[in-house]
């Protein structure tokens, strides 16, 4: 993986805006630039704001004019937008949103202390201490929709899911109960912010604590296929929240609660969200981003309205409407899928369904379990002394599929080579709390006395 800056040019291009209400948008390619998928950028916009914005994730290139989505409305220089045209572009998708309050940590004269030789122009490669800097600034802001985002991203880039470029295909996938569906729905571009909002959804309103609801994943509707949803949510019968997307991109578009009319008076109002009334008499609340559902959730109104509404219809699941993996992924167990369109064998689904379970445990847990332990111990590997923070990596003395906690008491800081070692048996924690090798192992070099860091 490589960083790259790039120049952004706000009297051509509103890049705030377009990152407001999307969170990938495609950038014109030059020839003299190798920039690949999986390289990051980091968005630096020029004269007068000076500073790094945007980071984002490249994750497609060489895409065709005629491919590539349609952001004309976010072009201030129209005549720049049409001479592009002539070029292929690449998509980058948003990892992070630097809070304005940070800004100023990101701003020329700090890139500059940090190795940059001048302003950037173009784009160009990041010097390693401007990557250095990013990441100290990025890792000392509270996480907002942007980082959530990126937490589900590394959440299917673990599981493995293929994302292809993107085509919608309709039905022929088993089931909304199937492997197949969960997984196509994974391979969506903005798959990572509709798991945000649905994650969203369960935190707040206590269903992730329960099984008394069921997700369906990409359930296939009657009409026009140009707005799907992506999942949705039921309580019983009733469906609870639910995502759409737009079919030809793969953009979420909007997400949805259903609210019984008696608890819908309680409801604030808000210009970031709209109403809708369903056949039953429930009320819709909808809004477009999950920075809208973010505001909403924290609005103690909606919050006791939403908290009641699931109270009281969170009971039961159908089995016909559940997918044991998005399930498994969103945290709730699930149940086994016995229906004979399944494409696999129940002892498969059930291993799938643990692997899932497993992995994302690891994936939501470690990130901040990480960096509690770094403060706790020293970014040093406690095993061979070494160093270099980017290869450490938290190690779990009693493993989370054992019932170990996820708190520092039950981490040692150890660098990659050394974590396997011990999760292989080579390495033990004695009672004090020392790592050392495991009797009758072989040895795993380099510790202290081998020539390892003092």
């Amino acid at each position: 993986m490589t960083d790259w800056l790039i120049a952004s040019d706000g009297a051509k291009f509103d890049v705030n805006r377009a990152f407001s209400e999307r969170t990938v948008v495609d950038w014109s390619e030059t020839s003299s630039a190798h920039i690949h998928d999986g390289d990051r950028v980091f968005l630096y916009q020029v004269k007068p704001v000076q500073t790094i914005t945007h980071v984002c994730e490249v994750v497609q290139t060489g895409i065709e004019s005629d491919d590539m989505l349609d952001d004309r409305e976010f072009w201030i220089d129209a005549a720049a937008f049409e001479e592009r045209l002539k070029r292929t572009w690449m998509r980058l998708s948003l990892l992070h949103t630097v809070p304005p309050a940070l800004r100023g940590e990101l701003s020329l004269e700090r890139l500059l202390d940090a190795g940059l030789n001048g302003a950037p122009q173009g784009r160009r490669r990041a010097p390693v201490g401007v990557t250095e800097l990013v990441t100290e600034v990025l890792d000392a802001a509270q996480p907002d929709s942007s980082e959530l985002i990126r937490r589900e991203r590394d959440l299917i880039a673990d599981l493995g899911i293929e994302r292809s470029p993107w085509r919608f295909k309709r039905g022929r996938r088993g089931g909304t109960r199937s492997l197949e569906s969960f997984s196509y729905a994974l391979s969506m571009p903005d798959a990572p912010t509709a798991l945000a909002m649905l994650r969203a959804y369960l935190t707040a309103a206590g269903l992730d604590r329960s099984e008394g609801w069921g997700v369906s994943a990409m359930p296939s509707w009657a009409g026009p296929t140009d707005h799907q949803r992506f999942a949705t949510i039921s309580g019983g019968g009733i469906e609870l929240f639910y995502v759409w997307f737009e079919s030809a991109s793969g953009l979420v578009t909007e997400w949805g609660a259903r609210f019984p009319a008696d608890l819908a008076t309680q409801l604030p109002e808000s210009e970031h969200m709209w109403l809708s009334t369903a056949d039953n008499g429930d009320t819709g609340v909808h809004g477009a981003t999950l920075d809208d559902l973010i505001a909403a959730l924290d609005d103690p109104e909606f919050l006791d309205a939403l908290t009641a509404t699931s109270e009281a219809r969170a009971t039961s699941r159908r089995a016909d409407w559940h997918n044991p993996y998005l399930g498994s992924l969103l945290g709730t167990s699930g149940a086994p899928v016995e229906e004979e369109s399944e494409p696999v064998k129940d002892e498969d689904v059930e291993f799938e369904r643990r692997y899932i379970e497993r992995v994302t445990k690891h994936r939501l847990h470690q990130a901040p379990l990480r960096e509690a332990a770094l403060r706790r111990y020293g970014a040093r590997c406690m095993y061979c002394g070494l160093d270099v923070e980017q290869v450490l990596e938290a190690a779990h003395v009693i493993p989370d599929s054992k019932g170990g906690a996820a708190s520092t008491d039950n981490i040692r800081i150890l660098c990659a080579n050394h974590h396997t070692a011990l999760d292989a048996g080579l390495l033990r924690v004695t009672a004090e709390g020392d790592v050392v090798p495991a009797p009758g192992a072989p040895s795993v070099p380099p510790s202290p006395d081998q020539g390892g860091a003092p």
